[in-house]
């Protein structure tokens, strides 16, 4: 039940405080690095590696692995901003000075990992449309956030089959697609262009 499932991770979030600032920014830091390119190092030794330097116990590494993973994974697929991620790792339980290197590092590797999201999306399914518009903030809880431009995209995914699946706002696709929605600041959209440059051209490489 979904209950059972907030619990879960909030007991699994707030073992996040067991770990010195030091030690919370290199888990947070491998776990992102892991996400973005999964294929390039092996998470379970490098959490065996972190377990023996860090002197933290093996269980509650585990748990703190399981719950962060299934945390950022969720919050790159609804396009959460950092402040809203620092938000709900607080209503999670986590201190405010450990929420604030999580959203530090989240931040720094957004282009990154919203540039390997779409990748293993477009992968493993077709694009059917892509739209955009850019934007101006009018109105924040942040003031510093007023008046920053933004781009919006949305993008439509054939995922296959004909019994329809959910897009990321809860709504049903009859015809077997899923919507995407994106979020970017100006800095961070020049920066997702550059790593879509640069995954094309590994592509163009192998392929020519």
């Amino acid at each position: 039940m979904k209950a059972d499932v907030d619990a879960q991770l909030a007991q699994d979030i707030t073992l996040l405080n067991k770990l010195s600032e030091e030690h919370l920014t290199s888990f947070v830091t491998t776990i992102v690095t892991w996400i973005i390119a999964p294929g390039a190092s092996n998470l379970m030794e490098s959490m065996g590696a972190f377990v023996k330097s860090s002197g933290t116990s093996g269980k509650v590494v585990k748990a703190c692995v399981r719950g962060l993973l299934i945390f950022l994974k969720g919050t790159l697929r609804y396009n959460v901003s950092p402040k809203q991620l620092g938000n709900d790792l607080d209503l999670l339980g986590l201190a405010s000075e450990k929420k604030d290197i999580i959203s530090k590092i989240w931040e720094q590797n957004y282009a990154s990992l919203s540039r390997a999201a779409i990748t293993k999306t477009l992968t493993m399914n077709e694009l059917v449309n892509m739209e955009w518009k850019f934007g101006v903030t009018a109105s924040s809880d942040d003031l510093e956030s007023v008046g920053i431009p933004f781009l919006q995209m949305k993008l439509v995914i054939n995922k296959g089959g004909s019994s329809g699946s959910s897009d990321t706002t809860g709504a049903n696709n009859s015809n077997g697609t899923e919507t995407v929605y994106m979020e970017l600041s100006l800095p961070q959209f020049y920066d997702f262009l550059a790593e879509m440059e640069k995954a094309r051209s590994t592509i163009d490489f192998f392929s020519g």
